[in-house]
């Protein structure tokens, strides 16, 4: 059996027009496609009731407020105290995101950096909460003018 959703042409531009802008309206998808806004409307709820369509999100430029680096530090904690490490860590200032992952090291943060020598300072204040047994630093991305990560 295929769970998989059927969409055709028009779906198709719908998401190609919303994944490059998630604020198109459609008024501007419905002129490319050739159908009217409320067309658009019916198909999108469609696309969401489906479960095609999830959400939209909002992308914040990094590099406009300052930061020039994406530092990503995999973290040890106890795994009785992983959950607890997770809750402290959401509230430390400069970390952007954190995953929950299994294995030795059981959490992965992402730290925003205008510098990239705050890592070592980064890093020792998460260690010294004597919460996590480990850190490791894994790798550092940098930003272009437009906000997009490259490597410094």
């Amino acid at each position: 059996m295929n769970d998989r959703a059927k969409i055709d042409e028009i779906d198709a531009k719908i998401l190609k027009a919303l994944l490059k802008n998630a604020r198109t309206t459609y008024a501007d998808i419905a002129r490319e496609c050739g159908v009217s806004s409320n067309s658009i409307r019916l198909r999108f709820e469609r696309l969401q009731k489906a479960g095609i369509v999830k959400g939209s999100i909002t992308q914040v430029n990094p590099k406009s407020l300052g930061y020039n680096y994406i530092a990503y530090i995999f973290v040890q904690a106890e795994a009785t105290k992983r959950q607890h490490t997770y809750e402290w860590l959401k509230k430390t200032p400069r970390i952007i995101h954190l995953t929950k992952l299994m294995g030795r090291y059981n959490i992965m943060i992402a730290v925003a950096l205008t510098e990239v020598e705050e890592l070592d300072k980064i890093v020792s204040y998460v260690k010294k909460k004597s919460i996590c047994l480990k850190c490791r630093f894994c790798y550092c991305l940098g930003f272009d003018k437009s906000g997009s990560l490259r490597k410094p």
